[in-house]
């Protein structure tokens, strides 16, 4: 029998063919499925309500919104979208740079972006940022107060230009803060380093010149602006005043509720050779916001105020302590008195170990 190679060699080259053009077609559509993927790749990135998600997409390095209840997106395109307010639902939203509102409840673009700087809606109005003046918007654009208020770049002091309690933290244009009204009336006149968050009730920690006080809510000081420091109880009870290395607690009336509060207390050893066991001695540390002072533990009474970056016990009458601003070492003895040391004088010695011990918030009273 005689083979016909040429009839052969055609079957196989259309086998070949169609093998080569399967391949290729499931090679594309791996590829356009890959693509697909990688462009459709996101991830939620923000939860502004139940229904509304920020999602990002990886591939355009963008942001869109997603509203599953509706099935659809609202928004795309997007720079970035913050957070959405704790009482409002308007949130700022950033496309190509310029600032707008995004209605967290639905998702929708409430006001175009078209702000240099913009922060969520509080009380009913927007701070908007136009040719470096802030003035505020409501819920349809509007201006509601004119753009005549100083931003200033405050690194590390920020403020968030939100009404609160009906009022709100504003600056001028050399950075110092005060309060405005509804009306945009400074009710607080603009001279202070920070004024905070108000915390529960209107309470206002304000900071002036390393010191700080404490408005109420009628905005008239319940202390004076001369403290080291001023803080809330994380249980909201209260209010922790500290000033020259003590700290009291007091309640929202100003009542004294503990007249001696510390971060920590710590066991003082006398020194001792090697071959010696330590010697617990009669005094202890303690600690408020990282300054070091000393108490007797008897009776907890104070022999050196926490003012100092830290102390060593060098003997049974004498103490080491270095200063804050200088790092410069003096010597303090037992009853609180201050003996400097030489100019280039070190202290001799360093407490080796000191054992800690927590007494917990309240310390040992004063």
């Amino acid at each position: 029998m005689k083979i016909d190679f040429k009839k052969l060699w055609k079957i196989a080259r259309r086998v070949l063919l169609a093998a080569l053009t399967v391949s290729v077609a499931w090679i594309a559509a791996a590829l356009a499925i890959a693509y697909y993927e990688h462009r459709t790749r996101n991830y939620v990135d923000v939860r502004l309500s139940d229904h509304v998600t920020v999602r990002y997409f990886c591939a355009a390095e963008a942001y869109r919104v997603y509203n599953d209840k509706l099935g659809k997106w609202t928004a795309t395109g997007i720079d970035w979208v913050a957070e959405a307010p704790e009482c409002d639902s308007l949130t700022v939203f950033c496309k190509k740079g310029k600032r707008g509102y995004i209605n967290a409840k639905d998702g929708r673009i409430a006001i175009e972006a078209q702000y240099d700087k913009a922060w969520v809606f509080s009380e009913g109005l927007g701070a908007v940022m136009r040719d470096g003046k802030i003035g505020f918007v409501d819920a349809r654009n509007e201006t509601v107060l004119p753009f005549r208020y100083d931003y200033s770049y405050r690194k590390g002091w920020p403020i968030d230009y939100l009404f609160r309690d009906g009022y709100c933290t504003m600056t001028d244009a050399r950075g110092a803060c005060g309060l405005i009204d509804r009306r945009g009336d400074w009710v607080v006149e603009p001279r202070y380093d920070c004024i905070w968050t108000p915390h529960r009730g209107g309470y206002r920690i304000v900071k002036e010149g390393g010191k700080y006080g404490l408005m109420d809510p009628s905005l008239n000081f319940l202390y004076p602006i001369e403290y080291d420091g001023i803080a809330f109880t994380d249980d909201d009870e209260g209010i922790l005043l500290t000033r020259d290395g003590y700290r009291r607690l007091v309640d929202f009336e100003g009542n004294v509720v503990q007249r001696f509060v510390t971060d920590s207390t710590c066991w003082l050893y006398l020194p001792s050779d090697e071959d010696q066991a330590q010697q617990l001695s009669e005094f202890m540390t303690y600690t408020i916001d990282n300054c070091v002072g000393v108490l007797r533990r008897d009776d907890g009474s104070v022999v050196i105020p926490a003012i100092y970056a830290e102390i060593n016990l060098l003997s049974e009458t004498l103490f080491e302590a270095q200063l804050y601003d200088t790092d410069e070492w003096i010597f303090i003895d037992r009853s609180g008195r201050i003996r400097h040391a030489a100019p280039g004088q070190r202290p001799r010695a360093r407490q080796a170990d000191r054992v800690p011990h927590r007494l917990g918030r309240g310390g040992r009273p004063a």
